[in-house]
């Protein structure tokens, strides 16, 4: 089976996460506000460090490899250069495992903030989602809410302008000398 890189394009790019490459870049993540300066010191100095010890025994092991194997006044067993052999490529090893680790913890707090940082960027747009359907929702409620109003307004101006008809009417059929009675509170018609 061949190894195939899995790009955007490809069908399985539903694995790539999906964010701008730009962020892993330590400075831009920085200036973005992802990571501060302190905790990507941090991280350097806990893996890096390790790791340019590791390199820097490489230089002296082949130095002292080639040393004992130029001069030829050190009488040495045969698999002492097999051991510093075995050293260096431990240390070779260490270096580029505390290397690797750098940079993968590096991306992982920067994808981790980037992560939340849509998260929160999301919920903050649904929220302003939320509160717009309901001042539409509110809006379209107050505007029944007038219209009803309105309605009823008519119908009472409606109804008032047909009680002053009926005075009026009740008026002209009574005799002229006649007025209608007025009824004091309490009094009732005992019909």
């Amino acid at each position: 089976m061949a190894d195939e890189t899995i790009t955007k394009d490809s069908p399985d790019s539903r694995y790539l996460p999906d964010f701008p490459e730009q962020i892993l870049y330590p400075e831009y993540a920085i200036g973005q506000k992802l990571i501060t300066r302190e905790e990507y010191d941090q991280l350097e100095t806990m893996y890096v460090t390790q790791a340019q010890a590791a390199f820097g025994l490489i230089l002296p092991s082949l130095l002292l490899m080639f040393a004992i194997w130029y001069s030829g006044l050190l009488r040495l067993p045969w698999w002492s250069p097999l051991a510093i052999a075995l050293f260096i490529l431990v240390a070779v090893s260490v270096g580029m495992d505390r290397l690797h680790k750098f940079n993968s913890d590096l991306q992982e707090l920067i994808v981790s903030r980037w992560d939340a940082a849509q998260d929160a960027k999301k919920a903050a747009e649904d929220a302003a989602d939320a509160k717009h359907a309901t001042d539409q929702a509110n809006a379209k409620l107050l505007q029944a809410v007038k219209e009803e109003v309105d309605g009823l307004k008519r119908s009472m101006h409606e109804l008032e302008r047909m009680m002053r008809r009926w005075r009026r009417f009740e008026g002209l059929k009574m005799p002229p000398d006649q007025t209608p009675p007025e009824q004091t509170p309490g009094s009732e018609d005992q019909s």
